[in-house]
């Protein structure tokens, strides 16, 4: 007697085909009993066998790749990038994991306005040359952006019309409204509204996005990290409340940025590590911090901005902390350009810093004085009006409703709230409310020490 693979006795005789005429040979009456009891006594004589082991694990292996190539062929032939029945990524935001996603490069096409021939002029070669084998690009200019397109196309233009090279100048959108505005989604009255198309294409310059809302302190350590990741040595940043002019009056003539390049190399001397202690520095100013120098290496020795001093004296925190740590800052260095702090902008600036064909190459034309004695009367009245300094952060009232638009009144009542906690953290710091806190006979051991 042979047993099956479950322990059950069995024979040959067990394993007939259902024509043999032992089927056939088993009789019934037809009654329910009848049919019952040959059922029964079939199930005896012809037991059921269930499949082995080794045959559940081989079909549900080729189940398995079955599905598999199905759940293949069917992502393979979506539309690449599609996240939703309604919208999909443009093709030149296809990324993978290596790419930058929030990094927007300038787009493909001629630029405007034209950039006068007389700020086109360079440094002398072997500056730049020199410079290049330091960092490439050789002077990356960072400009945060929160709200106001048209205060910061003001300051944009007025620095590429001063010879800022274009695809040196990277935009920080800090509007916090996520990609609303490479979507296009956002009208011009939405206080957070940028133009990415105009803004990459016909001036030519990058935009970095911020994940997220960021502070100004945070902002400051994300100018930081940017560098670092890049491998930068040093950085430029400036406010988008300014704008900028060569002095055109000045003999010999030399463009804000070519005297930019020059100011880099003659500091060159006290940027690195061998320069003697309380001599190096860690950040210059180009009239107060409208247009900052950053060293990058030597700020990791005076630490982050402190988040939670998230605006006003958060500047106050950290310059002190850099000068106590021998890093002095220092807002003395030589004039490279007119520089003006603004709450308003002028309209059609396109036209006003640029020259017109008609003018040409001819420095301190009627335009240049004109534009230049505008900018001073718009500086003066900002400095005299203390209520309506920062006006300029609540022009634009539309956006209501608009994808990841803040409340703007809420914006507004938030952010103040964030700043007069800030000054009381700072406050709980040093023990003192003195921006100045070595006037105040403070060293960095009385940090929290209270």
């Amino acid at each position: 007697m042979a047993h099956s693979s479950y322990g059950q006795p069995t024979s040959a005789a067990s394993y007939l085909p259902l024509s043999s005429s032992s089927h056939s040979s088993i009789h019934h009456d037809g009654s329910v009993a009848s049919r019952l009891n040959h059922i029964s006594n079939y199930s005896k004589q012809f037991p059921l066998r269930l499949p082995s082991l080794r045959t559940c694990l081989f079909s549900l292996a080729l189940l398995v790749s079955f599905l598999t190539g199905c759940a293949y062929n069917s992502v393979r032939s979506s539309p690449k990038g599609e996240w939703t029945s309604e919208w999909k990524l443009p093709p030149e935001r296809h990324v993978s994991w290596g790419d930058d996603y929030f990094f927007h490069p300038p787009l493909d096409g001629e630029r405007f306005p034209p950039v006068p021939e007389y700020n086109l002029k360079g440094p002398k070669d072997e500056i730049l040359s020199k410079w290049v084998k330091v960092q490439s690009p050789v002077s990356p200019l960072l400009i945060p952006f929160t709200r106001n397109h048209k205060m910061v196309t003001q300051t944009i233009l007025s620095y590429i019309a001063a010879g800022w090279p274009r695809e040196q100048i990277i935009l920080l959108d800090n509007t916090g409204t996520m990609d609303a505005n490479p979507r296009n989604l956002l009208t011009e009255d939405n206080p957070f509204y940028l133009d990415y198309e105009r803004l990459r294409g016909r001036y030519g310059i990058s935009i970095l996005r911020t994940p997220t809302l960021l502070s100004f302190s945070q902002l400051q350590n994300f100018m930081v990290a940017t560098a670092m990741s890049r491998g930068w040595t040093y950085f430029y940043w400036s406010h988008q409340d300014v704008a900028v002019l060569s002095d055109e009056t000045a003999q010999p003539y030399r463009s804000l940025y070519e005297k930019v390049i020059y100011s880099l190399d003659a500091l060159n001397a006290t940027m690195g590590p061998n320069t003697p202690h309380g001599k190096r520095w860690a950040a210059r100013f180009y009239n107060f911090d409208w247009l900052t120098l950053v060293n990058v290496d030597a700020i990791r020795n005076v630490g982050i901005w402190d988040p939670f001093i998230p605006y006003y004296n958060a500047d106050c925190d950290w310059y002190e902390r850099s000068r106590l740590s021998g890093y002095p800052i220092d807002e003395e260095l030589p004039r490279i350009a007119d520089i003006y702090d603004l709450a308003t902008h002028i309209p059609d600036p396109e036209t006003r810093f640029f020259p017109s064909k008609d003018e040409g190459s001819t420095l301190n034309s009627k335009r240049y004085r004109d534009l230049r004695e505008e900018l001073e009367k718009m500086m003066t009245e900002k400095n005299s009006d203390s209520e309506g300094r920062n006006s300029w952060q609540s022009e634009q009232k539309g956006g209501y409703g608009q994808p990841w638009t803040y409340n703007l009144k809420g914006f507004q009542s938030g952010w103040w709230a964030a700043a007069a906690r800030g000054r009381e953290v700072f406050k709980n710091k040093w023990g003192t409310r003195q921006c100045s806190i070595i006037d105040a006979g403070k060293t960095l051991a009385d940090e929290w020490a209270s």
